[in-house]
Order: C-alpha cells, then sequence, then structure tokens
C-alpha cells in the first residue's frame, strides 16, 4: 500500500509541478528530485466548500488548519544513499514563517517506486523553499529546491 501511496504522489507531483534543484533553471519534470504534495484528501475537500459535505469527504479525519498532511517525495541520485535530512521553510495561512526539519531513510523499492517518502505536517505553505542532505557511509550531497 505505501508504494503505491508514493507512485501516485509522484505521479501527480510530477506532472504538476516544476522545481529547481538549486538556483539553476528549472529542471524538467523527468528529472525532478524533490516534491512537496498535499497527502491525502485534504486539499480537495478543504478547497471546495461544496465538496466538504459530499460522501468523499465525509468521515474524513478532521484537520488543524495549517497542520494538514505533506507528501515528501525525495529521488536519491546516488547508489549508496541510505538517508535524508530535511529542512523546510515557508509562509504558512497566517503569514507566519515555519521552518520544518527531519530525517528519513532511504525508502524507494526500485524499480517500481523511485521515490523515498515521509509525511509532514506543514499544510499549505508559500513561497516554499527545501533542502534535502543525502547521506551514505561515502557523501553528503546537498539540494535544494524552491
Amino acid at each position: 500500500m505505501r508504494n503505491f501511496i508514493a507512485a501516485a504522489g509522484l505521479a501527480i507531483a510530477l506532472g504538476t509541478c516544476a522545481f529547481a534543484q538549486s538556483s539553476q533553471a528549472p529542471v524538467p519534470a523527468s528529472e525532478q528530485t524533490i516534491q512537496l504534495v498535499p497527502f491525502g484528501t485534504w486539499a480537495m475537500c478543504a478547497a471546495n466548500p461544496s465538496m466538504a459535505n459530499s460522501p468523499f469527504c465525509q468521515g474524513m479525519p478532521n484537520y488543524i488548519k495549517g497542520q494538514e498532511p505533506d507528501l515528501l517525495l525525495v529521488t536519491a541520485q546516488r547508489s549508496d544513499t541510505a538517508a535524508f535530512v530535511y529542512t523546510i521553510t515557508g509562509t504558512d495561512i497566517n503569514g507566519q514563517a515555519k521552518t520544518y526539519t527531519g530525517t528519513f531513510l532511504r525508502n524507494d523499492s526500485l524499480p517500481n517506486v523511485i521515490a523515498s517518502y515521509t509525511v509532514i505536517n506543514a499544510g499549505t505553505l508559500h513561497g516554499v523553499c527545501i533542502t534535502i542532505q543525502e547521506l551514505s557511509s561515502t557523501v553528503v550531497r546537498q539540494q535544494t529546491q524552491s
């Protein structure tokens, strides 16, 4: 089930976003390595008031506004990457600067699932900058997307 969720989230993210690995030009969708996308149905239910009362949204968890779950997807650039350290900064719905940091182990399952993932309760952020460090026994590689 986790593999399906990660693959579905990656497919949605690759189809809708264009990110850069650094301050250079945007990277083509086929080469994107960092994605932050809404996790679950909260974004659809919250964005459309008429949908909030539909059977689709009924029974869904009630999230605290600004703390809804997001899926962070990262594609490792090195085969020996064992874990990722992330820092996500942005402005929340109240205009406050927020920073989320953490570490998660590589959990992709090649060739079917090409991205590792973790869930972060960041909600809707604007002006997002994501910094990822790939950790391995031989090298630390950092990439930034904003």
